[in-house]
């Protein structure tokens, strides 16, 4: 999905955008950690095929403000959040929706100062990424 980082900076500096998870509803998986002399068993969240997946919202902090606001997608829960990106202005910022089978993605344009969806983008397309077939709506 090409996600490197969490934080995406508004164009001058006046909003932060960052990826809050909640991987409450995940199940632990044990990691058995044998660099050391007596093996550790080191338990992560690892959402296995067919159980829950963690929830990701997208906050964003006004530097000036001290104010964090969390972006209402409108949509369910299991989902990616993917292509942050601000617009110049640093009224709006885009979100690509993609669902967990990874066949359709969404763009959709919020309003920050509303809290919610401004445009939905509804252009259909299908494009062909790493021989899987993925449904863009733009």
């Amino acid at each position: 999905m090409g996600v490197h980082k969490g934080t995406f900076w508004s164009p001058h500096g006046n909003f932060l955008a960052f990826y809050r998870k909640d991987e409450s509803m995940v199940s632990n998986y044990p990691l058995v950690d044998i660099s050391k002399r007596v093996a550790v068993v080191e338990n992560t969240r690892y959402p296995m095929a067919g159980m829950k997946s963690e929830q990701v919202t997208l906050g964003i902090f006004n530097v000036k403000e001290k104010k964090t606001i969390f972006i209402n997608t409108g949509e369910l829960k299991d989902q990616y959040l993917a292509s942050i990106t601000w617009d110049p202005s640093e009224k709006y910022i885009y979100i690509g929706l993609l669902n967990r089978e990874q066949n359709h993605l969404r763009l959709n344009k919020y309003d920050i100062l509303t809290e919610n969806l401004s445009i939905h983008f509804l252009k259909k397309k299908m494009i062909n990424m790493l021989s899987r077939k993925i449904h863009c709506i733009f």
